[in-house]
């Protein structure tokens, strides 16, 4: 599996999570595929693919549950097209959570200082 043995710094968890992200684009070219993961994890790879140096964490919250986020590769280019959205959750009790998307229904939820 891709867990690690010992806990692992920002840059050591961005270089297994960019690795995995690679084999997964190289497996299913042209093809859609799904990655389940936890919030650190997405937040890390995601801050990569909006241009933080690799290892660098972003001011970036994804820690609404279930949050969908597609990204798009193109020649191995990442294109960020739904960003935590949770509108699917919309009329149930979960709707409540901090969610945030680009091309979905909730308003921004980045925070700028």
């Amino acid at each position: 599996g891709m867990a690690p043995s010992v806990k692992e710094n920002n840059l050591d968890l961005a270089q297994r999570l960019l690795k995995a992200f690679e084999m997964i684009i190289s497996k299913h070219d042209g093809e859609m595929a799904a990655v389940v993961s936890h919030g650190g994890a997405l937040a890390a790879i995601t801050a990569y693919f909006l241009g933080f140096p690799l290892g660098k964490s972003a001011r970036l919250s994804l820690r609404a549950n279930t949050g969908l986020s597609m990204v798009e590769f193109d020649r191995n280019r990442p294109t960020i097209t739904l960003l935590n959205d949770v509108s699917h959750l919309a009329g149930t009790d979960l709707s409540q959570g901090e969610g945030f998307s680009f091309g979905g229904n909730k308003s921004s939820g980045i925070k700028s200082e």
